[in-house]
């Protein structure tokens, strides 16, 4: 069976691959020394889509810590209207997801399910498989962060299903174990297990 150590290396997996990990977000002294409009104002001067809209994000995360509700809900809403313009597909599930937690850490559910709602979307239409499991995975990590077990699991299911027509084993073996570290947040244990030493086989 899988042990503790696996469970944390696995989570370890798909943390280094997404990059995403909400409590890593924003820098506290920074943004004790620069104030959160100015921020903003600086987050909108990037031309990268993409980049501005996670720095925007981690703008609102950090302002919604620091009980600026109102404003971090207006940062998180000028992220969301930046997310279309991100053009790589696993990408923009990536930050829609990443979105969904920000929304959910103020209190906004609603806003947080209609992020989550559109990443799903979005991660449905990547073509590539490798790219595909790894944008399913990030949606259900973002599912469980929100409580929403049930479409967690079915997503993880999904994204087994796609992650078997990966032909490239080290692709398919690092995917596997995402799938088992969300698996492992969720508490799932036996299907963490079951996935994570599925992956090994791909590893060896």
């Amino acid at each position: 069976s899988i042990t503790e150590m696996d469970g944390c290396s696995a989570r370890c997996w798909i943390y280094a691959l997404l990059g995403l990990v909400m409590a890593g977000c924003g820098d506290s002294s920074q943004s004790g020394a620069v104030p959160f409009h100015k921020q903003v104002s600086q987050a909108q001067q990037e031309t990268d889509p993409e980049l501005r809209t996670i720095r925007l994000i981690r703008i609102g995360y950090q302002q919604g810590k620091a009980h600026d509700v109102a404003g971090a809900e207006a940062t998180l809403q000028l992220a969301e209207k930046d997310c279309p313009q991100i053009k790589d597909l696993e990408s923009r599930t990536s930050a829609l997801s990443m979105l969904a937690e920000a929304y959910l850490s103020i209190d906004r559910r609603s806003k947080a399910l209609a992020a989550i709602d559109a990443a799903l979307t979005v991660a449905s239409q990547v073509q590539q498989p490798e790219a595909k499991a790894r944008a399913l995975v990030r949606v259900a990590q973002a599912q469980g962060v929100l409580r929403d077990m049930n479409s967690a699991r079915i997503t993880l299911r999904l994204a087994e299903e796609v992650a078997a027509s990966i032909e490239d084993t080290q692709g398919h073996a690092l995917v596997l174990c995402a799938i088992a570290g969300v698996y492992d947040q969720l508490g799932l244990r036996p299907e963490s297990s079951r996935v994570f030493q599925d992956g090994q086989k791909y590893a060896d």
